[in-house]
């Protein structure tokens, strides 16, 4: 929680990558409760995300400006193509 509380507070943009989809889920929680909604504080990418849902988020995320803080990526869905450059902190 404090890591992610001073991610936040340095407006850093957070990466966070997983095996486990149900780990994401559980982040999810805890993101969704302590920062806001998915589209708005943070994105999810899994093995369910569609192919073109997947490049806008990851457009939208990489805008000059955005507010979105963290990405929640699985490692199996994250590993094709994608370009999260501005992302500035990785776990």
């Amino acid at each position: 929680d404090r890591l992610m509380l001073s991610k936040k507070k340095e407006g850093s943009r957070v990466l966070v990558f997983s095996q486990f989809t149900l780990t994401l889920d559980c982040l999810e929680e805890y993101v969704k409760f302590r920062f806001g909604s998915i589209g708005v504080a943070y994105l999810r990418l899994d093995g369910t995300t569609g192919r073109i849902q997947r490049e806008m988020d990851m457009r939208s995320f990489n805008k000059p400006g955005c507010g979105i803080f963290c990405y929640l990526i699985s490692t199996r869905a994250g590993g094709q193509g994608i370009n999260l450059a501005t992302g500035t902190y990785v776990t």
